[in-house]
């Protein structure tokens, strides 16, 4: 698709694209003379933050452990999940603090939080 801008604008809004399209975009100089080279391709996939993982449970079990459960989100947004991360509160009037940083879906985690 080409399309010709006023010099004075350097930018263009892309409108109704569809979510999980991949894009790929180059831009062009013109003048009296000709059209520059393009630049370098940008691409990015057209996607929005996943919504939060459904129906976290906990369970307990006989040892000092907790194993947390969840389900995929219902919306991922156009993008693929690609990870999870646990959030822990201490109980002791603090913030939360990541416990776990797990990048590497669609491996399978069972993650249990041993109290000390």
């Amino acid at each position: 698709m080409l399309i010709e801008l006023n010099p004075s604008l350097n930018y263009y809004k892309l409108s109704g694209l569809t979510l999980g399209a991949t894009l790929k975009v180059e831009v062009s100089t013109l003048n009296e003379i000709g059209e520059s080279d393009k630049s370098k391709s940008v691409s990015l996939i057209f996607a929005n933050v996943p919504s939060a993982p459904q129906t976290l449970t906990l369970q307990t079990s006989e040892s000092v452990t907790i194993l947390a459960a969840w389900t995929m989100p219902s919306n991922v947004n156009g993008d693929a999940v690609r990870g999870y991360r646990v959030y822990v509160d201490d109980g002791m009037g603090g913030s939360y603090s990541m416990v776990f940083d797990g990048l590497n879906y669609p491996s399978t985690y069972m993650y249990e939080l041993q109290g000390l």
